[in-house]
């Protein structure tokens, strides 16, 4: 089920209990540590997929610190996934702490504040229920504000 890429990648990676603690927010708002996914271009430059593969490791694990229900697809994607590379950081981690699950929560505030401003600045804006999404912006000229300040204004300030 993954591709022998995500599989070498996930094999190389070493556990770090003080691994730097992360986050993104799209395509998934989760927390993710340094010692999982050390170097996100290196990742996308193997190919195949591997960097899609692991993003969808990481949903599926927040799905489980969530405790909703996982597809039978995903639960073979992870136990395959756990089979084939067993010492990936990423499979210690599935329980978080009071602390952790406050960072998540912050993270999804920042998804919510980042699609609400993204919708409304945006000229047009769809999300279906599977959580697909697009955003078209006519870069034309437009009086008042720059494109980057109308696509997300003060956004990263509260990064910070």
């Amino acid at each position: 089920m993954l591709t022998p890429e995500t599989v070498d990648y996930l094999r190389r990676q070493t556990y770090d209990p003080a691994a730097e603690q992360l986050s993104i927010i799209v395509p998934v708002s989760t927390l993710y540590w340094s010692d999982e996914m050390p170097d996100t271009k290196a990742l996308r430059r193997l190919g195949n997929g591997a960097y899609d593969e692991v993003i969808r490791l990481l949903s599926i694990r927040r799905q489980i610190w969530e405790h909703l229900q996982v597809s039978n697809e995903e639960q073979e994607f992870w136990s395959s996934a756990i089979s084939l590379a067993p010492d990936f950081p990423g499979f210690r981690r599935l329980d978080l702490s009071p602390e952790d699950r406050e960072a998540q929560f912050q993270i999804d505030r920042l998804e919510a504040e980042f699609f609400d401003e993204l919708a409304e600045s945006a000229d047009d804006f769809e999300i279906d229920v599977a959580g697909n999404w697009s955003a078209t912006f006519h870069l034309e000229e437009k009086p008042g504000k720059s494109f980057w300040k109308r696509l997300i204004p003060g956004w990263f300030r509260r990064l910070n």
